[in-house]
């Protein structure tokens, strides 16, 4: 029976958290006179989806549309691509899953420019049997929408499919789907919030997955 892994994009394939937060931080300063803690944003959260967050949590009194303050974010983040790093772990996963025959997809809450200017960067354009993107989803996540869409392309059950993620938002998203969900701790996000959430494995690194063992979840 073919199964899939579909991977979150942002903090999970690609560590690169500290740098959209340093992205938000730069942008909400231009709007308020100070801010508190190094990421402002609530992670997981799609990027306009933030900043409409943003304003009203900042009560912030501006001409610039959510959208507009979300393309000054992504602009700041590609100036220090170059910070980013792939996940450790994650180019010998894909090998394995695709010597087990699972199938592989991308899907993220961030523009389908944005992710090929990345996926080109670090030459990931033959890894993953689809991508699919914000302007696909009908509804941003916790919704279920993009992890419905990303099983509906691949044409495989959502029941037979693992989402991996780094964001609280993204694990209620997946278990919407009727998706088994992987989390990933990271500092903002510790071990304790993805038990509340019921993800279904916790890990800290993708070097702690393998086929075998992801198999075990469906």
């Amino acid at each position: 029976m073919p199964k899939a892994i579909i991977f979150d994009l942002d903090g999970t394939i690609l560590l690169n958290e500290p740098v959209y937060c340093a992205a938000f931080k730069t942008v909400l300063e231009t709007l308020v006179k100070t801010t508190s803690g190094p990421c402002p944003q609530i992670v997981g959260l799609a990027l306009e989806e933030n900043w409409t967050a943003l304003i009203k949590k900042h009560q912030i009194k501006t001409d610039k549309t959510p959208a507009e303050l979300a393309l000054a974010t992504q602009q700041e983040y590609l100036k220090h691509l170059g910070k980013v790093r792939l996940a450790p772990g994650l180019l010998s996963l894909l090998d394995d899953l695709k010597s087990h025959h699972w199938l592989t997809a991308l899907a993220t809450s961030n523009n389908w420019w944005l992710v090929e200017a990345e996926i080109d960067h670090f030459r990931l354009e033959n890894q993953f049997n689809c991508i699919t993107t914000r302007e696909e989803a009908l509804f941003p996540k916790p919704a279920p929408n993009i992890f419905l869409e990303t099983a509906e392309k691949l044409q495989i059950e959502p029941a037979k499919c693992i989402v991996i993620e780094n964001s609280v938002i993204g694990i209620e998203a997946a278990l919407a789907a009727g998706m088994k969900a992987v989390a990933i701790t990271w500092p903002e996000q510790p071990k304790d919030v993805f038990i509340s959430a019921g993800a279904h494995l916790i890990v800290s690194s993708l070097t702690e997955l393998n086929s075998e063992n992801l198999a075990t979840l469906i």
